[in-house]
């Protein structure tokens, strides 16, 4: 109750005619702030990079489970492997996108590549992940 008795309304579609209110009045847009699109963009497009760049034999795990989401069971099955070889070398290929990607962001620390005071990456490519993507990679979210 205090919070409302305290709170001051602005119209927007009234003159201001009261000294004490602002002349213009700035609204926070709804979409997503130009850097953080590009930082989501320059992501992606790293991602697809290195991603092409790993080994086909990790790749092709990778894809399988992180990209198709198919359970490890499966992922064993279309290959010919084992579950723990399938387990051994997703965690091989997750390893090694990591490292690759580690050069992207060197001395930054957690923030974005485009500006110190940006949103950290991890934010950043949660934002991505949470959007929809604009193809498909055999039937996938991530257009690879």
């Amino acid at each position: 109750m205090r919070v409302r008795r305290n709170a001051r309304y602005v119209y927007l579609d009234e003159p201001a005619t009261h000294a004490l209110r602002p002349q213009h009045v700035e609204v926070p847009a709804n979409g997503g702030d130009p850097e953080g699109e590009l930082a989501c963009q320059q992501m992606t497009d790293a991602l697809k990079k290195e991603i092409h760049r790993i080994p086909s034999v990790l790749r092709k795990v990778m894809l399988l489970r992180d990209i198709q989401e198919l359970p490890m069971p499966d992922v064993a099955a279309q290959l010919g492997i084992s579950v723990p070889a399938a387990k051994s070398r997703l965690l091989r290929a997750r390893t090694e996108l990591r490292s690759r990607l580690k050069r992207y962001t060197t001395g930054m620390g957690n923030t974005s590549p485009l500006s110190r005071s940006a949103a950290p990456l991890n934010r950043v490519a949660r934002h991505c992940a949470l959007r929809p993507a604009e193809g498909t990679y055999a039937g996938s979210r991530l257009a690879v």
